[in-house]
Parts: C-alpha cells; structure tokens; sequence
C-alpha cells in the first residue's frame, strides 16, 4: 500500500519569552492510503503541533518548523507556494478543531460558511455553493433548513457535525481530526464518533485521529502511534500495541487505565511528568 503521507525528521519550535519550546522533536511518521492513524499521548505531547505542521497553520509569529519534510503524494509541503497549499487545504487535506464554537464564525449562518469552503475550491456559483452546502448538512445530519442558524443557536454536538461538514465538503483524500469529542459529552461523542467513522468508509479517506483516549483509537483507527516529549516514542497495528505495548510510557498509559474487572479500588497514574520543552534533557 502507499504512502499518502510521509513525515521525516520534522522538527518545531516555539519562540516564547522565556527561550525556544522544542514542541516536536525528529518525528517520523507514515499514512498510507485509506488507513486510520490514531496519534496518542497527553496534552504537551506535540500532536497538535504536529497536525498544524502538516497544513503550516502553526501560530505566527512564535511558531515555526526548524527542520523536516512532510511529503504528501509525493510533493514537499514545507516547501509548496503558500498559493498551492491553499489550495491543497481543504480540497486534499483537512483538519477539524478541537472546539466546534471557537472554529465557527459567530456572524455568519453555518450555511454560508460551508457554502463559502465550496465555492472557494470547487469555484461554484453561489447557489449551487449554497445547495452544496444543505447537502453536507444533510449527510452529517443536520436538517437542510437550519442552513440558515447561527453556531450559537446550535448545540455542541450539532457544531462539531458542521464541522465535520466544513472538513469534509471538498471530498479531502486526508482528514486530520485534532480531538474532535473532547468538549461533548459522552452519548454525543459517541454519535459523532460513529458519524465520521461511517463518512470515512463512505468518501474512502485516509484519517488522523488526535485524541488521549484509547478507547476512541479502538474505535476508529487501524493503527496507532504514541508520541511522547515530541516525539513518537511506539507505533503500530492497534491489536499489537495494545495487546503488548514494548515501551515504558506505552506501558503506562494502559496501566493507567481503569480495569473494571478488578478489586483494586485506585487508579494507577503514569509516575513523573513530561519533562519541559523548554529544557528538554539528553537521551
């Protein structure tokens, strides 16, 4: 199978008042076509950093990619005309946010907003952009004649679905999905997370699922990469990492989960902290 993505040796930092927080560090990471990729670890560990490196949306001016390459069907994005990524934005690769009411444009109606991606890379009229629109409301969903609300009129649940309609209104061959349950609760999460699972088989296309729950990546992913300090510290089929995980934090995380089948009345944490991007150690 081939490679849709290929990460080598990509390094990030932030310039920040008090030095240089070295937020990925030597990360190396594949995709093939049509696969899951769950990207595990707590919060700190570069995921996000990771995933805004890939679209280079990482915040300016503190932001920026030191060192590395991510070839996408072939093409170095790092090194692509800002007009071109663009255009691979969206209509090739895609990204759904965290939080579905900062994402969303307050003034303007969910409508509009899908209907403003489709025109942009599908160069639509707008009424055929609009009819597009209602379409992928549909198919996430969502009544066609709530089009015309407001993300605030919306419940949590229903933002993050015109999310997912916005990531997904190009037909993206790559979605990359940074924590798309956290704010929901957990009938709602699920709901969504059976939605982009269905959608995923249903457009044939590859998915990064950024999360810190593992049952999610049971869920939805073929595979799964732990990342750790920046960097990917195991990564494999789901069944072999989570039948026998070979690293001490991989170790870790699953023995920090709870077992319902046991006695035992606390729960086990991971000993230690991550150690500080700012003074990472050697090693």
């Amino acid at each position: 199978m081939n490679d849709l993505l290929s990460i080598h040796g990509l390094y990030v930092e932030y310039h920040v008042f008090e030095g240089i927080v070295r937020a990925v560090n030597d990360l190396n990471l594949e995709i093939s076509e049509g696969e899951s990729l769950g990207l595990v670890g707590e919060t700190g560990a570069g995921k996000t950093s990771t995933a805004l490196s890939i679209l280079r949306l990482l915040p300016k001016p503190a932001g920026r990619i030191a060192k590395g390459s991510v070839i996408f069907k072939g093409r170095d994005l790092l090194s692509t005309p800002e007009a071109e990524l663009r255009h691979i934005r969206r209509s090739q690769i895609s990204m759904i946010f965290q939080n579905p009411m900062t994402s969303l444009n307050p003034v303007f109606t969910i409508g509009e907003q899908i209907a403003a991606v489709i025109k942009q890379h599908q160069h639509l009229d707008k009424k055929m952009s609009i009819n597009r629109a209602r379409e992928m409301l549909e198919l996430v969903g969502i009544p066609a004649f709530r089009a015309s609300e407001y993300p605030h009129q919306l419940s949590g649940g229903m933002r993050q679905r015109v999310g997912i309609a916005i990531a997904l209104s190009c037909r993206p061959e790559l979605l990359i999905a940074d924590e798309p349950t956290t704010a929901l609760d957990v009938t709602i999460q699920a709901q969504v997370l059976a939605l982009m699972n269905e959608l995923k088989d249903h457009f044939k296309m590859s998915l990064i699922m950024i999360t810190h729950n593992l049952g999610v990546v049971a869920e939805m992913c073929e595979s799964v990469a732990v990342m750790y300090a920046g960097d990917i510290v195991e990564k494999g089929s789901v069944s072999a990492v989570f039948a026998h995980p070979f690293h001490p934090y991989t170790k870790g995380l699953f023995g920090s989960l709870p077992d319902l089948t046991s006695k035992v009345s606390r729960l086990k944490p991971v000993d230690g902290v991550m150690p500080n991007p700012l003074y990472l150690p050697c090693g």
